[in-house]
């Protein structure tokens, strides 16, 4: 929600955000913590220019509440993934049985 903020402030509206989240847990005199978060963010977004994007994804990180309450380290890594355009055609093998293969074709 916060990297899509950051976005509309520079004018952006992304078609999706994709954003995998990989926690490590240690074992301390308290319990298990969350000590590190490491979002791996992948993003859609019509017309947007990497170091837009990239200033965005920082932001967003800088004010993420989330490290500050878990008193975790948080990194990131963020890819601009460009939107298909219209009327692409992609290729498809589908299994049809044990030994056969088909082939398929599918306009978007």
């Amino acid at each position: 929600m916060a990297l899509s903020g950051e976005l509309g402030k520079l004018g952006f509206t992304p078609d999706s955000i994709e954003t995998k989240a990989t926690l490590n847990f240690d074992r301390t005199d308290a319990g298990w913590t969350i000590t590190t978060i490491h979002l791996d963010v992948a993003a859609k977004i019509p017309k947007a220019e990497r170091v837009a994007f990239e200033k965005a994804a920082e932001a967003a990180k800088k004010g993420c509440p989330i490290p500050r309450l878990l008193n975790a380290t948080i990194t990131m890594s963020a890819r601009l993934v460009q939107p298909q355009p219209p009327n692409s055609i992609a290729f498809v093998m589908m299994p049809q049985s044990h030994t056969f293969w088909g082939f398929g074709f599918f306009v978007r």
